[in-house]
């Protein structure tokens, strides 16, 4: 007994101290090449927690610059819902042509459950184009709209879902903290 509850203690602290993911952390077997649009897929997260960041694979072709930003949306009957908080913005450019880890805006609670991770693409004058990642097979649905979008919409705009190629996108938060007790688990 004595070992089981040293080792539930390692993997506490493990989840707690380092962090934990979830969405899809792959790079990605394939890409689309696109101009600009607002893209999620649906992922579960298993453990609630705290999300302090999402990242997602982007990368340029062709072009100068674009913007991005990343955002979680409810999930609503397997569509995305109502926004739930979002990123600044980033810049992709020929010095650096691929996309980083952004920070919410405010770090945000949210219970186990299915949630849609999304990012915005933008450009301002050079029509550029992007490659949008995805991993091939991963059961994540896929919604899209194209068009040029300054901010993520309060309301995920009307799409159909489909397909099982979900994006390369994940969030980065920290597990609620639990104690074990002999046998009890005990969340506060």
């Amino acid at each position: 007994m004595k070992k089981l509850s040293l080792i539930l203690l390692f993997l506490f602290l493990t989840a707690n101290c380092f962090g934990a993911t979830f969405g899809e952390t792959g790079s990605g077997g394939s890409g689309i090449l696109l101009s600009r649009g607002l893209f999620a897929s649906k992922y579960t997260l298993s453990v609630g927690g705290t999300v302090q960041s999402l990242y997602a694979k982007l990368s340029l072709y062709q072009s100068n610059s674009i913007n991005y930003a990343y955002a979680i949306y409810s999930n609503d009957n397997n569509q995305p819902s109502a926004l739930l908080d979002y990123t600044d913005i980033g810049t992709i450019s020929i010095a650096h042509p691929s996309s980083t880890i952004l920070n919410l805006t405010s770090s945000i609670d949210l219970n186990a459950g299915d949630y849609w991770l999304a990012y915005r693409v933008t450009y301002s004058n050079d029509s550029p184009t992007f490659y949008l990642y995805f991993q091939s097979g991963n059961g994540s649905p896929l919604a899209d709209t194209l068009g040029q979008y300054s901010s993520f919409p309060q309301t995920f705009p009307s799409s159909s879902p489909g397909g099982t190629d979900g994006l390369c996108i994940y969030a980065t938060y920290t597990p609620i903290p639990t104690t074990f007790k002999q046998g009890e688990e005990i969340f506060y």
